[in-house]
């Protein structure tokens, strides 16, 4: 089974990603909005109760222990990287003898 997101335009679902499949493939669609229609730079109290609804609805990601070790991992070497991206600066703007 494969899994894309999509737009409604014009009544037409917009795909997010090519499908590989054979033109005249019968498929089954399930809709389940993910999003509300609405322009997400009001700050009326329609757009706000839309969001935070849109926000409640959300599940919470479910991660493996591999997938929270590899996590761990990565904010780890991230980490490491920006501290030693700092040090460079700091050698490149900071006066001698400092």
């Amino acid at each position: 089974m494969t899994r894309v997101s999509a737009v409604v335009r014009d009544g037409r679902l917009d795909l997010s990603a090519l499908i590989d499949l054979p033109n005249g493939s019968a498929v089954e669609v399930t809709v389940r909005p993910v999003a509300p229609a609405i322009d997400i730079h009001l700050d009326t109290p329609d757009s706000i109760a839309a969001w935070i609804d849109l926000a409640e609805s959300c599940e919470p990601p479910v991660l493996t222990d591999e997938e929270w070790a590899a996590d761990l991992r990565r904010r780890r070497d991230d980490r490491a990287w920006e501290l030693a991206a700092a040090e460079a600066r700091h050698a490149r703007l900071a006066p001698p003898g400092r």
